[in-house]
């Protein structure tokens, strides 16, 4: 379909021409009298139309009496209907039909409620399939951008709130009491002391939980701290019970428990009800202060003689590890942390 543009000019004349020139006389009588020529030799305007059109014409119109005739005149434009496009993002597009086109994600053409249009059908650049931006939590991967996308921002379930892969979460190392006491000459030395824990812990009779680990006693002597032995940790450490004590080998130095460390191998709950340090005859070996510092140690846990440093099982703040001291011919328990 081809739209037409025309142009009319219509042109009067100024006035009448007369062969015998122009006549001042007016004078009333019938046709073709002087009043009649009067009303021809009147000054008229000038008129013109202009509308549009695909074709070219040229008309006259009316008789010539005594003068030129107006002039009518028809020019056309060509003008492609297909070539007038409204384009309206908010509208889709509109064309010279009006009529109205939805957007077509992947035309590469970015229409609302399009946020993007690459046109392409790759999902993991930065426009989705979908015609949105590629976003953490959207269930897509960002291939250069994001190590994962879990289509949430929950943290802890292998995916984090930034799209980062998770480590798999820790598993909790296990604490204990021993049931048996020691002298400190029977403790013997750290690495003695080390394997009567492992001993305690895969006996029969010991909580299954414990079977097949590593653990060190909570000792220091001069030599090594408690604290360098069993190393840093940021997981979680539990009782035979589950129950949680802290959260990472710094929070056992810094005396925040939890819970006490008063389960022993069996998963037998120990007393929490103690005397006074100053004046108790229950404790735990640990020759190692709260500050993580070695105390007094008993010649390195090898003399009954002196004193050496316990603490409370009982205890959720640093008295579970510096309590008082006491004779080293007294018995006492130990700690069995594990490790690696």
């Amino acid at each position: 379909m081809r739209a037409f543009a025309q142009v009319l000019i219509f042109v009067g004349a100024s006035g009448c021409f007369s062969p015998a020139g122009t006549s001042s006389a007016t004078t009333e009588g019938g046709p073709g009298s002087a009043s009649e020529t009067e009303g021809m030799n009147s000054t008229s305007p000038t008129s013109t139309s202009t509308s549009t059109s695909t074709s070219t014409s040229t008309s006259t119109t009316g008789e010539p009496t005594t003068g030129p005739a107006a002039t009518v005149t028809a020019t056309s434009l060509p003008t492609d209907a297909t070539t007038a496009v409204m384009t309206d993002p908010s509208e889709g597009t509109t064309d010279a039909t009006g009529m109205t086109g939805e957007p077509v994600c992947g035309d590469g053409v970015t229409l609302a409620p399009e946020e993007c249009d690459d046109g392409n059908l790759n999902d993991g650049d930065d426009c989705l399939n979908s015609c949105m931006f590629a976003s953490c939590g959207d269930g897509v991967i960002h291939e250069g951008v994001e190590q994962c996308d879990d289509g949430n921002l929950s943290e802890g379930d292998g995916c984090d709130a930034l799209c980062g892969q998770e480590e798999p979460p820790l598993t909790p190392r296990y604490v204990f009491v021993t049931s048996k006491k020691y002298t400190a000459a029977k403790v013997g030395s750290l690495d003695h002391a080390d394997m009567e824990c492992e001993a305690l812990a895969g006996a029969v009779g010991a909580s299954p939980s414990l079977a097949g680990r590593n653990f060190k006693a909570w000792l220091s002597d001069t030599d090594e701290t408690a604290q360098q032995r069993i190393g840093d940790w940021l997981g979680a450490y539990v009782l035979p019970d589950e129950s949680l004590v802290v959260i990472g080998s710094a929070g056992l130095a810094a005396g925040v428990l939890m819970n006490p460390i008063g389960v022993d191998e069996h998963g037998t709950s120990l007393p929490t009800e103690m005397e006074s340090c100053e004046s108790s005859s229950e404790g735990v070996w640990t020759g190692t202060t709260a500050l993580g510092l070695t105390a007094e140690t008993c010649g390195d846990w090898t003399a009954d003689a002196g004193l050496g440093l316990i603490g409370s099982f009982a205890a959720k703040d640093s008295t579970w590890t510096e309590c008082a001291s006491r004779q080293c011919a007294l018995p006492f328990r130990l700690y069995c942390i594990e490790v690696e």
